[in-house]
Protein backbone atom coordinates (compact mmCIF):
# COMPACT_ATOMS: atom_id res chain seq x y z
CA UNK A 1 0.00 0.00 0.00
CA UNK A 2 3.16 2.28 0.65
CA UNK A 3 4.48 2.11 -2.98
CA UNK A 4 8.05 0.68 -1.44
CA UNK A 5 9.68 -2.44 -2.33
CA UNK A 6 11.19 -2.65 0.79
CA UNK A 7 7.92 -3.92 2.26
CA UNK A 8 8.07 -6.97 -0.34
CA UNK A 9 11.88 -7.72 0.94
CA UNK A 10 11.13 -11.05 3.08
CA UNK A 11 13.40 -12.86 2.22
CA UNK A 12 11.77 -15.04 -1.17
CA UNK A 13 13.25 -15.30 -4.66
CA UNK A 14 11.16 -12.95 -6.57
CA UNK A 15 11.30 -10.79 -9.95
CA UNK A 16 10.73 -7.72 -8.16
CA UNK A 17 11.30 -5.57 -11.25
CA UNK A 18 7.99 -4.44 -12.46
CA UNK A 19 7.45 -0.32 -11.86
CA UNK A 20 3.85 -1.04 -10.62
CA UNK A 21 4.37 -1.89 -6.91
CA UNK A 22 0.77 -4.18 -7.35
CA UNK A 23 2.67 -6.60 -9.64
CA UNK A 24 5.33 -7.13 -7.67
CA UNK A 25 3.42 -7.98 -4.55
CA UNK A 26 1.05 -9.97 -6.37
CA UNK A 27 4.16 -11.89 -7.94
CA UNK A 28 5.71 -12.29 -4.71
CA UNK A 29 1.81 -13.49 -2.80
CA UNK A 30 1.46 -15.82 -6.10
CA UNK A 31 4.69 -17.42 -5.13
CA UNK A 32 4.29 -17.79 -1.44
CA UNK A 33 1.14 -18.91 -1.36
CA UNK A 34 1.00 -21.18 -4.75
CA UNK A 35 -2.85 -19.70 -4.50
CA UNK A 36 -4.68 -21.17 -8.09
CA UNK A 37 -5.92 -18.15 -9.87
CA UNK A 38 -9.59 -17.82 -8.98
CA UNK A 39 -8.06 -18.17 -5.09
CA UNK A 40 -5.71 -15.08 -5.83
CA UNK A 41 -7.93 -12.71 -7.35
CA UNK A 42 -10.34 -13.38 -4.70
CA UNK A 43 -7.52 -12.68 -2.10
CA UNK A 44 -7.11 -9.37 -3.95
CA UNK A 45 -10.23 -8.54 -4.44
CA UNK A 46 -10.46 -8.98 -0.44
CA UNK A 47 -7.83 -6.55 0.20
CA UNK A 48 -8.25 -3.75 -2.04
CA UNK A 49 -12.20 -3.60 -0.35
CA UNK A 50 -10.94 -3.81 2.96
CA UNK A 51 -8.64 -1.11 4.93
CA UNK A 52 -6.81 -2.06 7.96
CA UNK A 53 -6.71 -5.85 8.80
CA UNK A 54 -4.86 -6.78 5.13
CA UNK A 55 -2.03 -3.92 5.82
CA UNK A 56 -1.53 -5.91 9.41
CA UNK A 57 -0.12 -8.90 8.73
CA UNK A 58 2.62 -7.65 6.06
CA UNK A 59 3.25 -4.86 8.61
CA UNK A 60 3.77 -6.86 11.11
CA UNK A 61 5.95 -9.61 9.01
CA UNK A 62 8.10 -6.53 8.06
CA UNK A 63 8.28 -5.27 11.74
CA UNK A 64 9.43 -8.94 12.58
CA UNK A 65 12.06 -9.31 10.03
CA UNK A 66 13.69 -6.66 11.26
CA UNK A 67 13.85 -7.41 14.50
CA UNK A 68 15.12 -10.56 13.22
CA UNK A 69 18.01 -8.41 11.55
CA UNK A 70 18.53 -6.14 14.63
CA UNK A 71 18.88 -9.66 16.68
CA UNK A 72 20.94 -10.75 14.26
CA UNK A 73 23.22 -13.03 16.83
CA UNK A 74 20.32 -15.67 16.96
CA UNK A 75 20.16 -17.73 14.68
CA UNK A 76 17.58 -18.69 12.28
CA UNK A 77 16.81 -21.90 13.84
CA UNK A 78 16.13 -20.25 17.33
CA UNK A 79 14.58 -16.82 16.39
CA UNK A 80 11.23 -18.65 16.37
CA UNK A 81 11.55 -20.24 19.70
CA UNK A 82 12.57 -16.83 21.21
CA UNK A 83 10.22 -14.67 19.93
CA UNK A 84 7.60 -17.12 20.41
CA UNK A 85 8.73 -17.62 24.30
CA UNK A 86 8.83 -13.66 24.54
CA UNK A 87 4.86 -13.69 24.80
CA UNK A 88 2.38 -11.25 22.84
CA UNK A 89 3.23 -7.64 23.02
CA UNK A 90 3.87 -5.50 20.23
CA UNK A 91 7.34 -5.92 18.31
CA UNK A 92 8.88 -2.24 19.63
CA UNK A 93 8.73 -4.44 23.43
CA UNK A 94 9.85 -7.40 21.37
CA UNK A 95 13.08 -5.77 20.44
CA UNK A 96 13.93 -4.47 24.37
CA UNK A 97 12.92 -7.95 25.30
CA UNK A 98 14.47 -10.12 23.26
CA UNK A 99 18.23 -11.20 24.08
CA UNK A 100 21.16 -10.49 21.40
Amino acid sequence: MSGDKKYLDIRVDCDFSSEDVFINAATLKKTVTGFVDDRFNGELNWKSQERELPLCYPTGNHLVWNLKKIKDQVSDKEFPTRFLKAGNMPVSILEKVLPT
